[in-house]
């Protein structure tokens, strides 16, 4: 009490004399709440919500209307089209190469192989004449090799049955054949031998069959490999 009268003559001192309204005799005002003072009346608005107001998914806004009246499409420039397919050829991978034989897309080269640019190499010695399709049949049936754990580097494609021979380091083919003699007697020889160079030393043990036990000899006509069958190709 003593605050707010020092406050009351302290501001009647420094803003001179003013006005205060009368409190009206209708309202009672008490720091406690009274329940026998009146209550005056309060217009309110109507609280009440309907369904349509409570539930969205009633809402008289459609998504047809939304469309209509900011629509969602954009129509593409010619600068943004270019910007576009510039970003998708930095970001796509390069479309395979294929064979110029019909054979397909060529076959991904495992990063050990020897031989990486083969199917460059090949393309340029067939602008020469010294290369053709079945040189292509022959990596492509390497490459399917050295996947599987069969480790050759190169072939020879027999031109008399079209078969692929791979060049292993412990593998040579031979073809035999028979010499008939005059009392009858039938001879065998060597009639071709077939390996990678240096294995050419050991021609003359494999004929006499003296060859080292390491050292695979195999008939020339059980051996090769088929390049369109083995390759599934048509």
């Amino acid at each position: 009490v003593l605050i707010v009268a020092g406050v009351y003559i302290l501001s009647h001192w420094y803003y001179g004399k003013f006005d205060v309204d009368p409190i009206p005799v209708e309202t009672y005002v008490s720091a406690a709440v009274d329940s026998q003072s009146p209550v005056a009346d309060i217009d309110l608005p109507s609280l009440a919500y309907t369904n349509d107001e409570l539930n969205p998914e009633a809402s008289n806004d459609s998504d047809d209307n939304l469309s209509e009246s900011e629509p969602d499409t954009y129509e593409l420039t010619s600068e943004d089209e270019a910007l576009l397919l510039e970003h998708f050829r930095e970001t796509l991978p390069p479309p395979k190469r294929e064979s110029p034989y019909g054979l397909g897309p060529y076959p991904d080269i495992p990063p050990d192989f020897p031989k990486q640019d083969i199917f460059d190499k090949l393309e340029r010695y067939a602008e020469t004449g010294h290369a053709n399709i079945s040189h292509e049949l022959m990596y492509r049936v390497v490459i399917k090799l050295w996947n599987q754990g069969k480790k050759a580097d190169s072939a020879i494609i027999s031109g008399s049955n079209g078969r692929v021979y791979p060049l292993y380091n412990d593998t040579v083919y031979v073809k035999w054949s028979e010499l008939e003699h005059e009392d009858g007697s039938i001879e065998t020889y060597m009639g071709s031998y077939l390996s990678r160079t240096s294995l050419a030393d050991y021609e003359e043990s494999v004929a006499n069959g003296t060859q080292p036990s390491w050292l695979k000899v195999i008939r020339y006509e059980d051996g090769g490999i088929d390049p369109y069958s083995f390759l599934d190709l048509p």
